[in-house]
């Protein structure tokens, strides 16, 4: 996020991000003046938008063990996504992650987290883990996690809690949008909605 009152770096690539506009998000990525969690944030959404273009195996290859947990986050993410026999070997992983106090609460661990166990099915365990919020992408996928379990209400409380963050923030107006579709029976078919890919796309189109 932006420095109390100085300009907001990266707006415009998680703005390429939220609305699936993936190659956009890579070919705008070298911003200059970042600060170091600025970059460590640019860099988690570069490799995620790689994830979202099925190139895992670049973001496996990429990351080493030496780099911040929101990125070790994102590379377990790519594990999962890379085929079916890796997908135990990230759960364990991930399991080990979110039980070390020194980086069990990361909110983009908790968000990927969020991801690969909506991708299972298990969603209270996802919600485990995102509930509690704490950024904008936590809230948006709670959103998600509660329409998939046909929970439009626990939805509705918690776009509430994104509009009085920020009624204007692009993943509060997009998960007005997915509440409002899913009224109407489109939020199960992702794929015809081609105005909000983005996260949406992360945990329903792989």
């Amino acid at each position: 996020m932006a420095a109390a009152g100085g300009p907001d770096l990266l707006f415009g690539l998680r703005n390429n991000f939220y609305l699936g506009a993936y190659q956009a998000a890579i070919n705008n990525s070298e911003i200059p003046n970042l600060s170091h969690d600025e970059i460590v944030e640019r860099d988690s959404l570069v490799y995620r938008s790689y994830i979202a273009l099925g190139s895992y195996q670049l973001v496996i290859n990429e990351i080493d063990s030496s780099a911040a947990t929101p990125l070790q986050a994102v590379k377990l993410l790519a594990l999962y996504l890379s085929g079916p026999e890796n997908k135990e070997a990230a759960i364990s992983s991930l399991n080990e992650w979110l039980g070390d106090p020194a980086i069990g609460n990361n909110p983009i661990l908790r968000l990927i987290a969020g991801i690969i166990f909506t991708h299972e099915q298990d969603y209270n365990e996802a919600l485990k883990h995102t509930n509690a919020g704490g950024t904008m992408e936590l809230h948006a996928l709670n959103v998600q996690i509660f329409l998939k379990m046909h929970r439009s209400d626990y939805a509705e409380k918690q776009l509430r809690v994104m509009q009085g963050i920020d009624e204007d923030h692009t993943l509060t107006q997009l998960a007005n949008a997915w509440l409002n579709l899913s009224v109407l029976g489109w939020f199960e078919n992702p794929g015809s909605i081609s105005y909000f890919p983005g996260l949406l796309r992360e945990v329903s189109s792989y």
